[in-house]
This record gives C-alpha cells, sequence and structure tokens, in this order.
C-alpha cells in the first residue's frame, strides 16, 4: 500500500478542481478568430453539454454559428470587441443565460426574442451603435444589471422589467432626464454621467432604494429639494456641473457617505463649507434652519439687493415692523403697503436672478428667498428690540447696502456687527 500525505491529498484536488473548471469555461480570447466552425468547436471541447462559460472576445467574428446552440448549460458568454454588426440570434435561444457581454461591437438594434431568456440576470451593452431599446428587454422578469454606456442614445424611451437595480446610462447624448427610469422601483445605482441634462424631476424620490447616484459633468444648474427624500442615498456625485446653490435639507440624507461637489459654482453654502465634505454642509443647514426658530439676542447686519426704487426701504420697514412715519409722513401707512413693497422687491431680485441666470428655475428661487426672508425677518426683529433696549433708533441705512452683479443668495445674507 502507498502512503498518500495530506499534502498530496490537497494537491490533487485543487488540480481536479482546476481541470474541472477549464471544462466549464471555454476560452477562445485574443485568437483573431474570423469563424467559429462546428469542426473547431468540436476540437476544442468534447462535451459542450458540460461547458457554462464562454470567452471569446477580441477577435473578428462577425457572426456567431447555430453550433453554439450545443452549449445548452451555457451561462455566461462574452463576444466584447469583435465585428459584430448585429445581436448573434442564437443567443436568444441560450436559454439557461444569465449573462451577456457584448462591448465594443456595432450593434444598433435589439431583438425581441431576448425576452427568452428568462433566467438573464445582466445585459452589458457598452460602446455599441444603440439609439433606441423600445420594449426589447420589457419581458425578460429576472434583468438585474443593465449596462448602456457609450451608445448614441439622446433621448431613452424604454419599458424596462422592474427588477433592474443597476443602470448605466453615461457617456451618452441625453438631453433631460428618461421618465422611464422613474418606474424603476428597485433601483439602487443609477450612472447618467457625461450626458447634456439639464434637470433632474422633482419626482426623483419615487426611487427610494437608490443608493448610489451619479451624474457627472452635465448642464445641471440646481438640484431639487425632493432629492433629500431619498433616505437610502449613500453615493452622490454631481462634479462637473453648474449648480450654485445647494437644497436646504441635506440633514435628511443620514446614510449619505460621500458627496462630490468638484468644479461646480457653489455659493450657498459657502465654499469653505462645501470644502469639509457632507457634515459640515449639514451642520451649516442646520444652523440657518435653528435660527427660524430661536430668538436671537445679537445685533446683525442685513444685506440686500436692489436697483433704486425697487422697494428696498418698504422691505426693510416690513421685516422691521416699523411704518414710513420716519419719512415724514403724519399717516403711517398701514402693513399692507408694506407687503406690497416686499412683493414688488422679490418679483424684482426673481428677475433680475433670472437675467443672471436664465437655467435657474423661478419657483426654485421663491422657494430660497422666501426661506432668506424668514431668517432676515426674526433677525431683525431682534435688531429692534436690542435698539429700543438702549433708546437707539434703526436706521434704514445701517442694513442697505448695493451688490449689482452678484447673485441675491450670496448678498442677501446675515453677518455678524463688530
Amino acid at each position: 500500500m502507498v502512503a498518500v500525505s495530506k499534502k498530496d491529498a490537497v494537491d490533487k484536488n485543487k488540480d481536479q478542481s482546476s481541470e474541472n473548471d477549464a471544462e466549464h469555461i471555454l476560452n477562445l480570447s485574443n485568437k483573431l478568430l474570423s469563424k467559429l466552425t462546428s469542426s473547431f468547436l468540436t476540437d476544442q471541447v468534447k462535451n459542450p453539454e458540460k461547458v457554462t462559460a464562454l470567452l471569446a472576445e477580441r477577435n473578428k467574428l462577425t457572426d456567431v454559428p447555430i453550433e453554439v446552440i450545443d452549449f445548452v448549460n451555457l451561462e455566461s458568454i462574452n463576444l466584447s470587441y469583435n465585428c459584430l454588426k448585429t445581436f448573434p440570434s442564437v443567443v436568444c435561444e441560450l436559454v439557461c443565460l444569465r449573462e451577456i457581454v457584448l462591448v465594443g461591437c456595432a450593434i444598433q438594434v435589439l431583438p425581441l426574442e431576448l425576452e427568452n431568456l428568462i433566467f438573464l440576470e445582466k445585459l452589458v451593452l457598452d460602446l455599441n451603435q444603440l439609439r433606441k431599446i423600445g420594449d426589447s428587454l420589457y419581458g425578460v422578469n429576472s434583468l438585474t444589471t443593465l449596462s448602456l454606456g457609450m451608445n448614441y442614445f439622446s433621448v431613452f424611451f424604454a419599458l424596462l422589467p422592474q427588477q433592474v437595480r443597476k443602470l448605466n446610462l453615461d457617456n451618452n447624448h441625453l438631453t433631460c432626464f428618461p421618465d422611464s427610469i422613474l418606474d424603476l422601483p428597485n433601483l439602487q445605482c443609477l450612472n447618467l454621467s457625461f450626458n447634456r441634462i439639464q434637470e433632474i424631476p422633482y419626482e426623483i424620490d419615487v426611487l427610494q432604494k437608490l443608493e448610489q447616484f451619479l451624474i457627472v459633468k452635465n448642464r445641471l444648474s440646481a438640484l431639487p429639494s425632493t432629492i433629500c427624500n431619498l433616505k437610502k442615498l449613500k453615493l452622490l456625485d454631481i462634479s462637473n456641473n453648474h449648480i450654485e446653490v445647494l437644497p436646504g435639507n441635506f440633514s435628511n440624507l443620514e446614510v449619505l457617505e460621500e458627496l462630490n461637489l468638484v468644479n461646480n459654482p457653489i455659493i450657498q453654502p459657502p465654499r469653505h463649507i462645501c470644502d469639509h465634505g457632507i457634515d459640515a454642509i449639514k451642520a451649516f443647514q442646520d444652523c440657518l434652519k435653528k435660527q427660524l426658530y430661536e430668538p436671537c439676542n445679537r445685533a446683525l447686519k442685513v444685506f440686500i439687493l436692489g436697483s433704486s426704487r425697487s422697494g428696498k426701504s418698504d422691505l426693510f420697514n416690513f421685516l422691521s415692523g416699523q411704518t414710513e412715519s420716519a419719512a415724514g409722513d403724519s399717516n403711517p401707512k398701514p402693513a399692507s403697503c408694506n407687503k406690497a413693497g416686499a412683493k414688488k422687491f422679490t418679483q424684482y431680485a426673481t428677475n433680475t436672478i433670472d437675467n443672471l441666470n436664465s437655467e435657474l428655475r423661478k419657483e426654485e428661487i421663491r422657494e430660497r428667498l422666501n426661506f432668506v426672508l424668514q431668517i432676515a425677518r426674526k433677525e431683525l426683529l431682534a435688531m429692534r428690540q436690542i435698539f429700543q433696549k438702549s433708546q437707539q433708533k434703526l436706521s434704514t441705512s445701517f442694513v442697505l447696502r448695493y451688490f449689482p452683479r452678484q447673485i441675491l443668495f450670496s448678498t442677501f445674507r446675515v453677518m455678524n456687527s463688530t
């Protein structure tokens, strides 16, 4: 009897395991093949029913032969960087497939027969010539990962299975956020980077399972406040856009771990706050909100932007609770006139911002302006109490300053008074 050491037994098991893996994987990559003939496939593998993965990337294939259908248990196929101009029809007959990778071909259309692949979980079609999808993937109910980067989509209208969790549409020509994405309740990762999208829809918060959202280098000028309702969001990359103001409710993103704001002209929160990361932004915004509800006992300056006769004095009087009797009128004007002045100023400020940056939406401007006005009113009332106790007058000229070429939210701010 020949003694077998434990080490020899382990090595033997490893060799058998590697032989089985080699038998299950047919690797034909980088062989400059122009055809896959039946005789060639027969020479390469004796038991096609045992093959579970076919790797044939970086060849010169123009088609896939019908003999591939003999791989009845094939679960993964990679035909990337070949000369395929159409999606191989025989692939749709391999009903056990779970993964298809066709990167760097010249495919323009997807066949409806893809719905035969009821077990397909991952479909990667980057770097092709696709312009539309339609409903060719709607019946692939097991699909969880779909990558369509570097194609030619200018509009993306597609009926996708609701089980999709990862969707990549980077490096296309999209000019608007695809509405069909909002019909994917299980979406966890979304990549829309390097497109031409100008705004994110207000309804983005329907994607309650979204964890990663990348929309790098687009044409965004603002973010909807509803993006802060994505309770599971961990990564938000909005770098290389035109965003100036962040939503004021970032503290709602409790699990957000990474926020990339690089190459955005951020003015609110201030840049030095944003440079310290998401925790600093949350703390800054929480501090602003706190000022709305807690009394303030410090003297402050409020800078107000506006041209001549735009209603700045009326706005000041309205915020501080004063009337216009100080101007020499024996009959002070009622509060309604002051409110009208405030409304006039608000409308002027809105129009001014529209002229400076036409991509900002009016409703968002008014929302942010009202937020700042609430802070200013609270602080001015505190100022008046302080001045009344010291028997000093609160002068209108004390709070009015002019900043003609800057956006309102960077100039209409509350600052410590020395």
